[in-house]
């Protein structure tokens, strides 16, 4: 083997080694070998390189370039440890960036690409292409429009450079002098006008609206609001005006055409105004901003004792406001509280036990009640995050409350029969659930067992439910009698 065969050996190993692969280089190289062996040079040449590099004939310049690259390298090697070995220049047929030149299709060429795309085998390629080609049309269509833009503003322009389409010339902003060019130009005039007056009326009357966002983020009231409909909101904040702490209930508020489905759609931006007026915080609810009577809340519950019902006059189903079930003389062992109406009702006699339903978030009215007090009480909601959150409220008004059907056994026994939680209650202080309670909720909140799992109280079998409450009663005291 030649000096010169042992040399490329060597620096095929040594790249090799450095992870190239070199496939097609070793190629070019064994034929430059045998080239310069012809020529029977003992060092290497410029000369001699650059005449075998240029060989090929009808070929790309770039083409030669990578020839000769290759065997610079192999060079540069060789020079390192025979310093009569010469190593071409890098100027010396350098590479050079070629570009095809852009091709502006017209729409004629671009309807008959799009046809054409029809023809691919593959149908999901079919549609690919038709939208690339589609969007390449619309795109260029876009900059047209705004190219022959003689609306108000001014179109601001930029040169961008993409790779493979070169520098374009795009629109990138449209400078308007004022808001009402704005609405102009997007077709909202007749809104912007009308809540502009609407604006203007409201912030001369009180002028505390203007420096409070409650205006600007009710937007679409001043817009859209029928002149009815204003005309009865701004009478109706007259009247509070007016009357800040009248002490009525809603129903008796004597604004002409106010009905109380109107302002219960209407309570949040009510409470808004009411709140910006006076210069306050915005945390107060509707009926303590307005100086209304609040509604008292109800209570509904069933006596399964026949001895409880003789304190109400024989009823069995009762709902009523608080104050006067708190003022009940009654005296039950065990109470049961569900937040399903239908579970509720579906409860046989149980001795000593009444049943309280459908309380929710409001369920923490039950410290006001004296005879809950120090009862045994049991607990049944949804197992989903809010479940937990009203248990915890429910708790903190009865302390020695338990759950029941609320574990995870029972979560997972009944998998089956999940559903999704709409939306996730982020209940940030949960101190009162216990340890096995905790674990349940973390793991709903966290996703652990899937996208906002839920089990609902009414989807777990009656018969089943029914005996788990049963024990539930009894577990934790002897067998109640009737009193």
């Amino acid at each position: 083997m030649s000096p010169l065969r042992q040399a490329l050996v060597d620096y095929l190993a040594v790249r090799r080694s450095l992870g190239f692969k070199l496939g097609r280089a070793e190629g070019l190289l064994l034929q430059f070998v045998n080239y310069a062996e012809e020529r029977g040079e003992q060092h290497l040449l410029t000369s001699t390189m650059l005449a075998w590099a240029t060989q090929p004939v009808n070929t790309t310049k770039n083409w030669l370039s990578k020839r000769l690259s290759i065997v610079r390298g192999f060079a540069s090697h060789l020079h390192t440890i025979d310093p009569a070995t010469e190593v071409p220049p890098t100027d010396l047929l350098p590479w050079q960036r070629c570009r095809a030149t852009p091709y502006l299709y017209s729409d004629g060429e671009v309807a008959a690409l799009i046809t054409a795309a029809s023809s691919l085998r593959r149908g999901y390629r079919v549609l690919t292409f038709q939208t690339l080609i589609g969007l390449l049309a619309a795109i260029r269509a876009w900059v047209a429009g705004w190219s022959s833009w003689r609306d108000m503003g001014e179109v601001s322009w930029e040169h961008r450079h993409w790779p493979r389409l070169g520098l374009q010339r795009i629109p990138t902003s449209l400078t308007l002098a004022s808001s009402d060019h704005v609405a102009t130009v997007v077709g909202q005039q007749i809104r912007w006008t009308r809540a502009c007056e609407r604006y203007s009326l409201l912030i001369a009357r009180w002028p505390t609206l203007g420096e409070n966002p409650v205006l600007p983020q009710h937007f679409d009231v001043l817009a859209d609001y029928d002149c009815v409909d204003f005309e009865r909101l701004w009478s109706l904040m007259l009247w509070l005006e007016g009357n800040p702490r009248s002490k009525l209930y809603l129903r008796q508020v004597p604004v002409e055409g106010l009905d109380t489905k109107w302002i219960e759609r209407r309570k949040r931006l009510v409470t808004g105004l009411v709140c910006a007026i006076r210069g306050e915080v915005h945390d107060a609810d509707f009926f303590a901003a307005c100086g209304l009577q609040h509604p008292r809340h109800r209570i509904r519950l069933r006596f399964l004792c026949p001895n409880l019902r003789k304190v109400v006059g024989g009823l069995e189903d009762v709902e009523s406001p608080l104050e006067e079930i708190a003022a009940l003389p009654l005296v039950p062992k065990a109470a049961i509280i569900v937040e399903n109406l239908e579970t509720g009702l579906a409860f046989p006699h149980l001795p000593g036990v009444v049943v309280l339903m459908k309380l929710g978030v409001a369920v923490g009215v039950l410290n006001n009640v004296p005879w809950m007090q120090g009862i045994d009480a049991l607990y049944w909601g949804d197992i989903d995050t809010h479940g937990y959150a009203i248990l915890n409220t429910a708790r903190r008004a009865l302390p020695g409350l338990r759950s029941v059907l609320m574990d995870k056994e029972t979560l997972f026994e009944y998998r089956k029969l999940w559903v999704e939680e709409p939306e996730q209650n982020d209940g940030l202080d949960l101190s009162l659930l216990t340890d096995c309670e905790r674990i349940v909720y973390q793991g709903l909140h966290s996703q652990a067992w899937g996208n906002n799992v839920r089990l609902e109280q009414e989807r777990i079998p009656w018969a089943e439910a029914l005996v788990a409450l049963e024990k539930g009663l009894w577990e934790h005291s002897m067998k109640l009698s009737i009193r």
